[in-house]
């Protein structure tokens, strides 16, 4: 065993007296004195073999014969005393990872809530919406100065009164295009109908009507039937925008098909730009 002084052990490592201090607390490792000579701090080849292998140093300059290499295992009992913080370190960094990944699940979930609850106060606040304008059509419109010099296709129509027939209920027979494609008929006593659009059954369904809403793909109104001293077979179209009434004839009971519908839809829509 051969004993090293501080400033050779620098040297060999080549690293600064701070650094080689540094390393000596990191290995648990501690200077003796000089055997003959008190005031030198020394460390022995083997200290300084370890600590080459510990930092992959290579050793710059000759050492004697005596300077032999320590054996493996010395050099590897020194490793777990360094490589235990680290592996304490990524244990908690993985925990912090699942803990991030945990609440990054739980934000999401709660996002995905609040857009939901978002949509359906909307939805609530647009069907108010619409039932208010719905009731608001009911009552009887007072032909629109101007509306036949706008729209010079527009014929002109009477004004809509309510027969003795109709009842005093915004509940009335909707016609609506929902979301899975197609038409849907309801009716407030009966709820759904199973009636195909522009079918038989669909002209005698709309015959036996006094009013109806309609909801379709390009717009939406309310329709009458006409009124002289009894129910006839002409319709007519109303819808309230810009707090101004606006009408439009439809056809007979027997004309009145989807197409011309959505056409009456549109004529009111385009009042809307």
């Amino acid at each position: 065993m051969t004993n090293l002084s501080f400033i050779e052990c620098c040297h060999l490592l080549a690293v600064d007296p701070k650094t080689l201090r540094q390393w000596l607390v990191q290995a648990q490792m501690s200077l003796h004195t000089h055997p003959t000579d008190a005031r030198i701090k020394c460390l022995t080849n083997e200290q300084v073999f370890v600590l080459a292998n510990l930092h992959d140093r290579v050793l710059q300059t000759s050492v004697p014969a005596t300077f032999a290499c320590p054996a493996p295992s010395e050099a590897e009992s020194q490793k777990p005393l360094l490589e235990a913080p680290d592996a304490d370190l990524r244990v908690r960094l993985a925990q912090m990872e699942a803990q991030v990944a945990t609440l990054q699940a739980q934000l999401t979930g709660l996002t995905l809530q609040l857009l939901r609850e978002r949509e359906q106060r909307t939805e609530q606040r647009l069907l108010a919406l619409e039932a208010e304008r719905t009731c608001a059509g009911d009552h009887p419109l007072v032909p629109y100065s101007g509306t036949t010099s706008s729209v010079p296709c527009q014929q002109a129509t009477p004004a809509l009164v309510c027969h003795s027939t109709e009842k005093r209920n915004r509940l009335i027979p909707l016609i609506e295009y929902g979301a899975r494609g197609r038409y849907v008929l309801i009716s407030p006593e009966e709820g759904e109908l199973a009636i195909t659009p522009d079918s038989p059954e669909w002209f005698a369904w709309l015959a036996s009507l006094s009013s109806f809403r309609f909801v379709g793909q390009k717009g939406r109104f309310s329709a009458r039937r006409g009124y002289n001293r009894r129910p006839n077979r002409s319709w007519y179209a109303q819808r309230g925008i810009h707090q101004k009434n606006y009408s439009k004839y439809i056809g007979v009971s027997e004309h009145i098909t989807t197409e011309r519908l959505e056409q009456i839809a549109a004529h009111f829509q385009s009042y809307m730009q």
